[in-house]
Formats: C-alpha cells, sequence, structure tokens
C-alpha cells in the first residue's frame, strides 16, 4: 500500500479511526492456528515472505490504505498444508456465509481471513509455483479464505488455480487508483470472464475499491455507481455472491447513509489500531469492536466485516501503540479473541519492496509466526 494518514476521532465514548498508511497490495505473512485444543497465539520466528514453513503439511481437501502504482506494480500503502503434490487437485469449500466461515477454538472467536498479494520482496509478480506454496502456507495456518487486492500478476489464474487445489476461497478485488474508476472497468470484466467459467465456487465476496473515497480516487456518488455496475455485471455472469467497498470508519460514518449503504451488501472496512496513537497493543481487539459496533448502526440490517486489521512487527511508536514482534502477538491475539471470525488479518508476509511509510511501519506487518500450524501442538 501507500502511505496514506490516519486520523482518530472521539465519537461519544467510542474512538474512531480516520486513515493511516500503508504500502499494500501486499505479499503477505503466514498466520497459523493450532485447531486440537484451545489455542493461543505463539511467538514463532516471522517468516519472511515467499519462505516455506518448517511444518510438515497434512493434505486436506484467502486502517486505512492508500493506493498507488509503482511502475506497473499496484502499491497499497497502510496507514491506517496439506503436502498434496502427489494430488492435482483438492475439494473446494461449500460456500458458506460469513459468520460461519472459519470459525476457530480460540475464546469461540477465531480467524477469518488472511490478505496476500502476489509480489516478491522486490515487488516483482510471483511464479505459479511460488504463489502456490504461499497458499498452501496460509491454509497450513489454518485460513479457509484470502483476500487480494487487484487482478494484477495474473492474479486470477495463478491464485485462482493455487486456492482451488488447496481448497481456499478468495475474497476478489478491483482496485481503483489515481486514474479513477474508468481504469477499473477492466478488472471487472476480467473477473466475470474468469468466473463465469466455473469459477464463481471460489469467491467469497468482491471488494470493489480499497479506501477509494479516502484516498481522493473517486467521490461516494462515483463510488456507489460503480459498485451498482459491477455487481449487475457479475450477476449477469452467474454471481449469486455479496459486493461491496472497503473503507476507512470516518468514510462510512460520513457517506455510507447517503451513499454506500444502497449500493453494497454489507459493510466493508479497515481498521488498524496501532494509527489510533491512544490504543496500546493488549486493546487492539477492544478497538476494533468498538469500531464494529459504531458501524453497525451506520448501515441497519447489514453484516459489517473488518476487511483488513494488524499490527507492525517493527518501526516506530505512535504515542501508545509501539511496533514490535511480541506487541504483534499480543495485538493480534486481542483481535482473535475479540472480533477474529469478522476481520482479515493483514499481512502474509512482511512488505520490503515498500516505501517505509509514517513512521517506519509500512514493511512490517507480515504475521507468518503469530499463528501456530494447523493441527501442531503448543
Amino acid at each position: 500500500m501507500k502511505p496514506m494518514v490516519r486520523a482518530v476521532v472521539l465519537l461519544g465514548a467510542t474512538m474512531a479511526a480516520v486513515g493511516h498508511r500503508h504500502s499494500h497490495l501486499h505479499r503477505g505473512a503466514q498466520l497459523d492456528l493450532d485447531t486440537r485444543e484451545t489455542q493461543s497465539l505463539s511467538a514463532e520466528t516471522l517468516l519472511p515472505s515467499g519462505e516455506e514453513p518448517s511444518v510438515t503439511l497434512s493434505c486436506q481437501p484467502l486502517v486505512t490504505n492508500s493506493i498507488s502504482k509503482r511502475g506497473s506494480r499496484i502499491q497499497v500503502t497502510r496507514r491506517n498444508h496439506a503436502d498434496c503434490s502427489d494430488r492435482k487437485t483438492t475439494a473446494v469449500p461449500t460456500p458458506r456465509t460469513m459468520r460461519d466461515t472459519n470459525v476457530s477454538n480460540i475464546s469461540g472467536q477465531g480467524q477469518y481471513a488472511m490478505s496476500y498479494t502476489p509480489y516478491t520482496q522486490t515487488g516483482e509478480c510471483q511464479s505459479m509455483d511460488a504463489v502456490s506454496r504461499d497458499i498452501k502456507a496460509i491454509k497450513k495456518k489454518g485460513f479457509d479464505i484470502i483476500r487480494v487486492y487487484s487482478t494484477d500478476c495474473s492474479a486470477l489464474s495463478f491464485i485462482g488455480e493455487a486456492c482451488r487445489e488447496a481448497g481456499v476461497r478468495i475474497i476478489l478485488g478491483v482496485y481503483i487508483n489515481q486514474s479513477g474508476i474508468s481504469a477499473a472497468e477492466k478488472q471487472v470484466q476480467d473477473i466475470a470472464d474468469w468466473a463465469h467459467a466455473a469459477q464463481w465456487e471460489l469467491v467469497e465476496l468482491i471488494v470493489v475499491g480499497n479506501e477509494a473515497i479516502k484516498n481522493g480516487y473517486c467521490d461516494p456518488p462515483e463510488l456507489a455507481a460503480f459498485i451498482k455496475t459491477a455487481k449487475a455485471t457479475f450477476k449477469a455472469n452467474g454471481y449469486r455472491g455479496r459486493v461491496t467497498t472497503a473503507e476507512t470508519f470516518n468514510v462510512w460514518q460520513s457517506h455510507g447513509a447517503s451513499y454506500l449503504c444502497e449500493a453494497v451488501d454489507l459493510i466493508g472496512a479497515n481498521i488498524h489500531p496501532y494509527f489510533d496513537h491512544n490504543v496500546a497493543a493488549p486493546k487492539a481487539g477492544e478497538f476494533v469492536a468498538s469500531q464494529l459496533e459504531e458501524l453497525r448502526k451506520i448501515c441497519p440490517d447489514q453484516d459489517v466485516l473488518n476487511l483488513e486489521t494488524g499490527w507492525p512487527n517493527a518501526g516506530e511508536p505512535n504515542g501508545a501503540a509501539v511496533p514490535g514482534k511480541e506487541e504483534q502477538i499480543a495485538a493480534i491475539d486481542s483481535i482473535v479473541n475479540e472480533v477474529g471470525s469478522q476481520s482479515v488479518f493483514f499481512s502474509y508476509g512482511d512488505d520490503w519492496w515498500k516505501e517505509p511509510g509514517p513512521h517506519n511501519v509500512e514493511q512490517h506487518w507480515g504475521c507468518a509466526g503469530v499463528f501456530t500450524s494447523r493441527g501442531k501442538q503448543q
């Protein structure tokens, strides 16, 4: 992601994250959960992006952010396994509602999804083999869903095939940058064309725009109209799932009722506690939960999903929000216990190809070592 500034406003008793900076369309970090008994998070060494996990995989049938282009690469700046090598494919999980999806035993909450971008540490596109290894590693970490931000780097074919083989579903993204909505229209048709060929079963959700209003890439009426048009295209090509956008709390507060609620099927927000200087790592989950509760009041009768959340493992303090490996563990543990089943964890790995950004945290959101391997004893 690219740098963007996240402010915080106090609403009643709730602190609302307004925005923050990050670079994403990120390469991810692996998270892993032990599902045998009541799990706890462990302080494993963070795995660099693209590095294979050391555990053996067992076969089992996807803040605000500011997005920009770096050459041909989309950059989102955040501010805010089964060893199936002898098998060609694995069954795709039966579609479930988000409230039922991937809830683990950690305090009855869990881990809904993990964000992923198919980039090398120098920002180039990864090979199909590398993408497949990453998706298997994410599956091994206990995630059945990943979130991607765009269709670049052959994301639909490479990630789609890797997810089909691993039994992982995808939150697809239509990326809107400074070129505006017209430049994003092709992605809508690309998704429709790809998924029309019996691929919709892989799709958990479609997110049209990632903080596009927050970053000034379009205005609320334009985004609402584009979401409706995209939904119509997807539906005409056989999609029966839900569509939303990802914005910050303050954007939903300012423009949800007037424009966005009628366009989306659920509220999608990026909520990064680190960018509120009053929030210490152990309180991250409480902060996210309070934001979700306030968001539920904006679009009555709609579900709310935290589409991006996490904590940096290195960088500089932002008031009470201190980055670091131990702090990241505490923050994610808190989020998992409070609202993990409604949250997409950012990110699969550290992103060294990004600029350091405010507080020097943009490269350090990988959280591979925070979760333990599915089935691995503590």
